[in-house]
């Protein structure tokens, strides 16, 4: 909706900030000049952010279209709506009521101006200007780079227009002569700038544009405002040549309300011009899912990092980072938050034993694989539920796992094509009890059976999968393959991993609507052997609207043959580390040279904060993550400071884990 201020037809906007770290700013400037360059000449452009905080952070920007109702030069017919009508559209812009409370005509009686300062019995109000643009060509984000620096609250106040081709022409041709008539360096360099100006606006079809920049302060005592006009002083210097308004201070301020001429301009081409707008910033949004983490950009701006976002294609990730990067505190918080949704589950594997103590203190679930204690888990269980292609699907992964050979990572299409048949067979006698038992002796046309056999009745591996408590469905399972392990059985380790998969996808199927995240920590030997069955779990997950997260220390641990399935199933990717070849690396995760140039100079302080470059899809950006001496205490790997937390625990008899971490938090 239009309205009359002050004698002008004003049309206003918001204006959503361009993030700086997920678009090229030198694309953003390029944008809007084509955009300012179509502007009426009539129409005064007008930009106004307020930030109490951080550039983008607890700020609000407006910006309106301005037009006199009444032409100042007499000419033919002048309809002010129309004018304004004829700005074209962009994106960036989103029509808003005008908000007037602050645009009122002020009680100027109560107000006394002083040296630089009004004093509007409220408050007292400064204006630092730029009254003379920089004289050399400015960074793409030097604007945003000032006002990240700007003591706050500040409101900054432009107003641009755009002068017509004659305006134009008349203003540089008059410079020109003034600048050759000035026999000096001076004359000669402003004399080639103008030039260059005519060159711009004749030959290639830029714009002249009339610019107003004013930085307003309000302080409750003169002494912080005279401190705060130096310190925006000393900043601005990067955008030009800045002024303390003095005497002007009052006109300067009325020249900032909405329907009032500019008062002090200054003049530059449309290409340069958007070097002076508030366009990019890192605006901050509020978490759209209960289990976000949050963390902070290099720029100290929140990031709420959201694998369940409506907006991504999926929620699959992968970490990848070298030892010491700080992958256990990602993952340890990544969990932490995850499980602040109750509508997630999470299932986390690895070989260590490294989260039995978060296990504890999430009140979770832990299943120990080991080769005399059944571990509860029946893969054929899926058949309860379901017979479809999916679950079938499911136990023949399973099944494959179980009868491949020592150097094998996948099997034939032939011996693929007999499980399924034997598979089919034996949904068709509709078993009461399904179990790996009950399937072997009612398949004996099953290939490889003496393999098979080794996992049932007097088998090696019998205890593997014969019934037993099944594990607790709690927000959080853990299953611990260490003694397995420490054992050096990895063929029982990697049926045991392909039961995870199985009880994980069958999971899926039984509470469709739950959130399920399967995190595999540091577990390279089980994508190798079981990669068939991640592949068509990461592929089962975006249907379900879960999410599969291998974490590795090289990336090439998540490619086998060739095949970088798993990378490419997945959204979000945590890099905390380059590793192989700078080129293979970038088109494995189809990131840039200078991605990885981010990913190079990333650091981990212990104790304190680990950087990673999140990229989700074509996006990305690095990310800095801090914990909590608690958070630190509860996620840490270390051998030494698990021997802390032992060691405590022992000497307080009936003390409680949470209690125990609490204690070395403060004493640590």
């Amino acid at each position: 909706m239009d309205l009359m201020v002050r004698g002008h037809l004003v049309r206003s906007f918001e204006f959503d900030p361009i993030d700086s770290d997920l678009h090229s700013a030198f694309h953003v400037q390029k944008d809007f000049s084509n955009w300012l360059r179509q502007l009426d000449p009539r129409i005064l452009l007008r930009f106004k952010h307020e930030s109490t905080e951080g550039f983008w952070r607890s700020s609000k920007s407006q910006v309106s279209l301005e037009v006199p109702m009444r032409p100042r030069i007499f000419g033919p017919k002048y309809d002010p709506k129309s004018i304004l009508d004829t700005a074209p559209s962009f994106p960036w812009l989103k029509p808003v009521p005008l908000d007037l409370s602050s645009e009122l005509e002020p009680d100027r009686k109560r107000w006394s101006v002083g040296l630089g300062a009004i004093d509007t019995g409220l408050e007292v109000v400064g204006l630092v200007r730029i009254f003379k643009p920089s004289a050399h060509a400015m960074e793409d984000l030097v604007l945003e780079d000032v006002l990240e620096k700007l003591p706050r609250p500040f409101t900054l106040h432009t107003s641009v227009q755009r002068l017509s081709d004659a305006e134009s022409q008349i203003l540089l041709s008059k410079r020109l002569k003034q600048a050759e008539s000035e026999d000096s360096r001076v004359g000669e360099a402003l004399a080639s700038a103008t030039e260059d100006a005519i060159e711009e606006t004749k030959l290639s079809g830029d714009a002249l544009f009339r610019i107003e920049f004013v930085v307003e302060l309000k302080r409750k005592s003169a002494f912080d405002l005279k401190t705060d006009l130096a310190h925006a002083y000393s900043k601005l210097q990067a955008l030009g040549t800045p002024y303390v308004e003095t005497f002007g201070a009052m006109p300067s301020l009325f020249a900032t309300f909405q329907g009032s001429w500019q008062h002090v301009t200054f003049y530059e081409t449309g290409r340069n011009l958007p070097q002076y707008l508030p366009l990019t910033g890192h605006p901050e949004q509020k978490p759209q899912t209960k289990s976000a983490m949050t963390a902070h950009r290099l720029s100290d701006a929140k990031a709420h990092i959201e694998i369940f976002g409506k907006e991504h294609l999926n929620a699959n990730a992968v970490i990848v980072g070298a030892s010491g990067r700080g992958k256990s505190a990602l993952v340890g918080k990544l969990t932490q938050s995850l499980l602040q949704d109750p509508n997630v589950t999470v299932f986390k594997v690895d070989v260590g034993g490294s989260h039995s103590r978060e296990c504890t203190f999430f009140k979770g679930t832990e299943t120990s694989f080991s080769l005399t204690e059944p571990s509860g888990l029946n893969p054929f269980s899926i058949l309860k539920s379901s017979t479809d292609e999916n679950a079938r699907s499911v136990l023949a992964n399973f099944l494959a796992v179980l009868i491949l050979e020592k150097d094998e990572t996948s099997l034939s299409k032939s011996i693929r094509s007999q499980i399924e048949e034997c598979l089919q067979g034996y949904v068709s006698q509709k078993p009461t009890d399904p179990s790996l038992q009950d399937f072997f002796d009612r398949s004996p046309l099953f290939p490889r059976r003496e393999l098979l056999a080794r996992w049932v009745g007097q088998g090696i591996y019998a205890n593997a999968f014969k019934a037993g408590v099944e594990p607790k469905s709690t927000p959080l399972r853990y299953f611990n393959f260490s003694s397995i392990f420490d054992a050096a059985d990895p063929e029982f380790a990697q049926a045991g991993m392909a039961a995870v998969l199985a009880e994980f996808n069958s999971e899926m199927r039984r509470s469709p609507e739950k959130r399920l995240v399967l995190i595999c920590d540091e577990t390279p030997f089980f994508i190798q052997k079981c990669f068939e069955f991640f592949k068509f779990t990461s592929s089962n997950v975006r249907k379900f609207g879960a999410s599969i997260i291998p974490v590795v220390q090289q990336s090439k641990h998540l490619v086998i043959g060739g095949d970088t399935t798993l990378i490419d199933n997945a959204h979000h990717r945590f890099l905390m580390s380059v590793d192989g070849d700078y080129e293979d690396f970038e088109n494995r995760f189809h990131i840039s040279t200078n991605d990885v140039m981010q990913i190079e100079v990333l650091r981990t302080k212990p104790k304190e904060y680990s950087e990673f470059f999140y990229k989700f899809g074509d996006k990305g950006f690095a990310v800095r993550l801090r914990l909590t001496a608690e958070e630190y205490w509860r996620i840490t790997t270390t051998k030494t400071e698990k021997d802390k937390i032992d060691s405590l625990m022992r000497a307080v008899p009936n003390l409680q884990l949470p209690e125990a971490l609490k204690v070395l938090a403060v004493t640590t």
